[in-house]
């Protein structure tokens, strides 16, 4: 009886058992993300990204994305946005964590994500943060503080690549973070004055490659992320007691907030008579020759002696017939791009492999400060995504899946089907803003699972 005793004890770990209150500071929290929350596209498209590699939609898969052009980058210097903010609970049983549990609210639980890339030339350099925001009510008021207690779990990346050869590979490099930070306002949802409580954060490496070949309608993306270990910041106010816990109110804090280390590899084929990969034609390459031709003009009439005058005429005259060629480079361009056929059917499938965190809890179990044991094992999502256009310069539909495995002992892994379009709707420039034909397209996308429901929706270009 005492072996077995003293053997249920070693199991449990200073963290408790199962289920039991949490009663200690040292554990950690598994920041593993089971649903695809990102834009429309890859949400519609089962999160299967890794390969494809395109926009700021794929820097959360591949450092490599922020370099890889798209047909429609037609400039030396390019961008790519986004901006969203959903509720994923839609469901009045939502298991988000996936942990076999449905009693957690999920009434005041909000995501948003914000990011940007800027492309100049063959370089590409991007950051995106996403964060998690609950607003807990009915927890004892921390001494000094204002009533509501907000909690923001933050994840973010900041990457740098290079295209090579005329965008046939990517190669790119970066650092992710994760922050957890817990703040005191008077009023919910942070709103009011508010006092800063508790807040750790970290981060570490990641790395990704994009091969993109010009002669296959096929690319092939592989990433791997460094786990991130999350500490304490100094200047906390709630700081470790004699015992080493933390405590805000009744909470007792983690130690550590760890986002698992990842590899993830994927591949998407693109079947029709749309290209997938062409060769990214650089403007200033294109303008060059008549670049060299005006400076050795330039280097005659100053051996010349011409006066100031003329050359003043000459050098305007010189940078206006730039000017026009550069206007007309990117026409052709842009009429390069009309012309290739968006008959297609677009396949991507991708793994995602995450590591372990040990002496960890999820993000529910901490919040309702019960050991629910999280990410003891490495764990495998398998992701198959499809995208094509039905009515051909109106309408593109996508469809997904994904195997979400669970990081939880009562949890079970549940197949996740996704859905979802975008629609062509008018021209407008946006008072001389964009384009004079720049088209602007709707979408959105729906992810369904067992205890689980999320939406979203989207205003764009149409390309």
């Amino acid at each position: 009886m005492a072996t077995l005793l003293a053997r249920t004890v070693k199991a449990a770990g200073p963290l408790g058992a199962q289920g039991s209150t949490i009663q200690t500071s040292s554990y950690s929290i598994d920041l593993f993300q089971g649903p695809v929350l990102a834009g429309s596209r890859p949400t519609a498209m089962g999160g299967a990204f890794a390969g494809l590699g395109e926009g700021v939609d794929g820097d959360p898969v591949n450092a490599a994305s922020p370099a890889m052009r798209v047909r429609w980058s037609f400039d030396w210097f390019d961008y790519d946005l986004t901006a969203g903010i959903t509720a994923p609970g839609t469901l009045r049983k939502t298991d988000f964590d996936n942990n076999g549990q449905t009693g957690f609210s999920y009434q005041k639980f909000y995501f948003a994500t914000l990011g940007a890339n800027l492309q100049f030339g063959p370089w590409g350099f991007g950051a995106v943060a996403d964060g998690q925001m609950y607003n807990l009510e009915g927890l004892p008021a921390v001494a000094g503080a204002p009533p509501h207690l907000n909690v923001l779990l933050a994840r973010g990346h900041l990457l740098g690549s290079r295209a090579f050869f005329r965008g046939q590979w990517m190669i790119g490099a970066g650092a992710r973070f994760a922050l957890l930070s817990l703040t005191a306002s008077d009023q919910p949802n942070g709103t009011g004055s508010s006092q800063a409580l508790f807040s750790m954060s970290g981060a570490a490496p990641e790395a990704g490659v994009v091969w993109a070949p010009h002669f296959l309608p096929l690319r092939v993306g592989l990433s791997a992320r460094a786990a991130v270990s999350s500490q304490p910041e100094p200047a906390n106010q709630a700081v470790p007691d004699a015992q080493g816990d933390i405590r805000v109110g009744v909470m007792l804090l983690p130690s550590n907030a760890e986002l698992p280390w990842e590899v993830e590899g994927g591949v998407a084929l693109q079947i029709g008579r749309r290209p997938l990969n062409i060769p990214w034609l650089d403007p200033h390459d294109l303008v060059a020759p008549v670049q060299a031709e005006l400076v050795r003009s330039r280097a005659e009439r100053t051996r010349a002696g011409v006066s100031r005058p003329e050359e003043a005429r000459q050098r305007k005259a010189e940078e206006q017939r730039l000017t026009a060629l550069r206007r007309e480079v990117r026409n052709l361009l842009r009429a390069r791009y009309r012309t290739f056929a968006r008959q297609k059917v677009l396949v991507s499938a991708s793994v995602l492999v995450s590591g372990p965190v040990r002496s960890a809890v999820g993000v529910e179990s901490f919040l309702q400060q019960v050991v629910d044991r999280s990410g003891q094992r490495a764990s495998v999502t398998p992701r198959l995504g499809v995208e094509t256009e039905p009515i051909e310069g109106w309408l593109q539909v996508r469809a997904g899946s994904y195997l979400e495995p669970t990081r939880y002992r009562e949890g079970s892994a549940r197949i996740h089907a996704t859905l979802g379009f975008d629609l062509r709707l008018l021209l407008w420039s946006v008072f001389g803003l964009f384009d004079a034909d720049a088209c602007w397209r709707v979408g959105g996308a729906i992810d369904g699972a067992r205890n689980y429901f999320g939406w979203g929706a989207t205003v764009g270009l149409w390309h």
